[in-house]
């Protein structure tokens, strides 16, 4: 073998050693006493600082871009485990997944204390931190709210034509909340009724 081949084998071993870090991000968390629903993507780790309120136009505007830039993982291979049950998924070619769970015989999850649903990465390309969420338990079926976030939650002043669009350049730290409405949903949220 000659030293170009042998510096070439090298790198190929290292390389496949080598794994990306990637995120499990989870969308939504949520179901009934007997079925618990979960869902999400994983997403290759991108670095990002957090928003400030001084934070300029093209900073903004270099966020927003990269925001609906991301570079999803296909394919990737998850275990998740809620209590006893568990299984290994995996993402489609989008990165997304879903996992649905039923309640155990003679188990409700409206009586399991904080019901958590954990997820972590068996796949050896990717190294991503495992996650936890506690999914939204509806312990009664009369009543959920779907809401929307634009001048119900936050000022966004949709329908007033260029104001709208200052606010769609505005990042996290600078949109305008919406006095009450965090007090009303926590509180609809601490009586079962999923906001």
């Amino acid at each position: 073998m000659t030293s170009i081949q042998i510096f070439i084998a090298g790198l190929l071993l290292v390389g496949s050693t080598w794994a990306k870090d990637v995120t499990i991000v989870v969308y939504a968390a949520y179901g009934s006493p007997h079925v618990v629903y979960l869902n999400g993507r994983v997403l290759e780790k991108e670095e990002r600082k957090a928003p400030k309120k001084d934070d300029s136009l093209w900073r903004r505007l270099r966020r927003i871009a990269s925001d609906l830039e991301s570079d999803e993982v296909p394919s990737m291979r998850l275990t998740w485990k809620l209590g006893e049950t568990g299984s290994t998924i995996r993402t489609n070619k989008e990165g997304l997944f879903e996992v649905s769970v039923e309640a155990p015989e003679g188990t409700l999850f409206s009586r399991l204390k904080a019901p958590e649903v954990s997820l972590e990465s068996k796949d050896d390309r990717y190294l991503a931190e495992p996650t936890s969420v506690t999914p939204m338990i509806m312990a009664r079926g009369d009543l959920a709210i779907i809401s929307d976030i634009d001048d119900t939650v936050v000022r966004t002043d949709v329908t007033e034509g260029m104001l709208f669009f200052r606010q769609f350049v505005k990042n996290a730290a600078q949109l305008e909340p919406i006095a009450g409405v965090s007090t009303l949903y926590r509180s609809l949220n601490a009586k079962s009724m999923p906001v």
